[in-house]
């Protein structure tokens, strides 16, 4: 009956029901024309693109298998793509690997959106849910200090002295080359391409060639840089020059070609056990100390541009720099974020409110979207940069976790149960 009615006839009689209703009925009514209207405009989009209103990329996968003309439609390189681009989800660690990613399935034409987000959309749900396999490379004789990782290489530092490089490809567990050139623990190495830098207890830093195949592990030391009074607990190597730390509270900034001292930093009370550059500003560097301060430096002066007094209520054990933030852990369990401008902090994870760690925080590595924490509880943690919640807990070390390193489809780990674990996510 209504829709025999005239458009004008309709509203004349929509106003008269309108005006005879009471208060109650009159918001009912006001609901349901917004209902309407949220209703109209998602059938107008799915016209257009029956897939935007896709809630989770689980149901995009669904949708090819109903039919040909749904997984034609299905198959749309802008949809694979459009999540592949998407600025905050499923992303890599950086724009780098991104690149490099997209290289890889890239053929003829143009890129394989679809192959390429399905990868991603694996290593990301794998990551969320701390589903990997896990390796464990066994021949140090002491508990593991630090390691360093790249696509053919695992190499780790020991108490025993030694340094030892794997092949990660390869299913042998043990080492595929021995450096003997330390004379007490191998505190923290820094891996460049083929060049590999190393600090020790015995006061010196070295630098290694890993081109060579050699005999002797001796053969490949290209240089020993001598000068910290006291233990190197941390080093990071940039272009030509070298940034260590040690525990007789310096800093200091070497030359790679010569082996000499720029110049030394000054300003902590207690012993240096962690430093980074900023990846975005090579001229910035931050330290740690067990003086519980953490400290912004710059590295063409060495004058120090910002100090964070008490940051933790224990030593500062490991800083990263993020784009705009400072994520420092520590022995008093907590994982901060502080501001970068400000030196305020705008986050705690802990274990009271974050399913945090319950040890001594040894060892944190951040990336676009992710920290990677490792602990004296014997875990390793993933955490979502920008929520703070906890992605998942890795069990598999028998002892605390002192040394963690990662990338998009891998985490490295040592611990002081003296092996070396590889965790992979794109196996899976």
């Amino acid at each position: 009956m209504l829709c025999a009615l005239c458009p004008e006839k309709r509203r004349e009689l929509l106003q008269q029901l309108l005006i005879l209703s009471d208060d109650k009925a009159l918001d009912e009514v006001s609901n349901w024309i917004t209902e309407l209207k949220t209703h109209r405009l998602r059938q107008a989009e799915s016209r257009d693109d029956p897939f935007s209103l896709l809630p989770y990329p689980a149901s995009l996968y669904k949708c090819l298998r109903v039919s040909r003309t749904w997984n034609g439609m299905a198959s749309n390189t802008s949809l694979w793509k459009a999540l592949c681009t998407h600025p905050k989800l499923y992303r890599l660690t950086n724009q780098e690997a991104e690149e490099k990613q997209l290289e890889r399935h890239t053929i003829g034409e143009g890129v394989c959106w679809k192959d390429a987000f399905s990868e991603r959309f694996k290593l990301w749900r794998n990551w969320n849910a701390g589903r990997c396999v896990v390796r464990t490379f066994s021949g140090h004789s002491q508990m593991i200090s630090c390691v360093q990782f790249d696509d053919q290489r695992i190499v780790s530092g020991s108490s025993d002295s030694t340094i030892r490089v794997w092949d990660h490809n390869d299913s042998h567990p043990l080492g595929q080359m021995t450096f003997t050139g330390h004379s007490a623990t191998v505190r923290c190495l820094h891996l460049q391409g083929n060049r590999l830098a190393s600090g020790s207890n015995d006061f010196s830093i070295k630098i290694w060639n890993l081109d060579k195949n050699p005999q002797w592990s001796s053969i490949a030391c290209r240089r020993t840089m001598l000068g910290h009074t006291n233990y190197v607990r941390c080093l990071q190597m940039c272009s030509d020059s070298l940034v260590s730390g040690s525990y007789d509270c310096t800093l200091r900034l070497w030359s790679l070609e010569t082996g000499d001292t720029i110049r030394s930093f000054n300003g902590h009370s207690d012993s240096v056990l962690c430093l980074q550059y900023d990846p975005l500003n090579s001229f910035r560097a931050v330290s740690g100390s067990a003086d519980n301060s953490i400290k912004v430096w710059d590295a063409r002066t060495a004058q120090c541009a910002m100090t964070i007094l008490n940051s933790h209520e224990d030593a500062v054990t490991c800083v990263r720099f993020d784009a705009h933030r400072i994520i420092s852990g520590s022995v008093d369990r907590m994982i901060k974020m502080w501001d970068i401008r400000t030196g305020r902090c705008s986050n705690t994870i802990d274990w009271r409110f974050h399913e945090g760690h319950t040890g001594v925080v040894r060892c944190l590595q951040v990336d676009a979207w992710r920290i990677v924490s490792a602990s004296d509880d014997r875990t390793v943690k993933v955490w979502n940069l920008e929520t703070s919640e906890r992605m998942c807990t890795l069990q598999s070390h028998t002892d605390g976790v002192t040394c963690v390193d990662f990338d998009d489809k891998r985490i490295v780990s040592g611990s002081y149960d003296k092996q070396v674990k590889l965790w992979d996510f794109y196996l899976c």
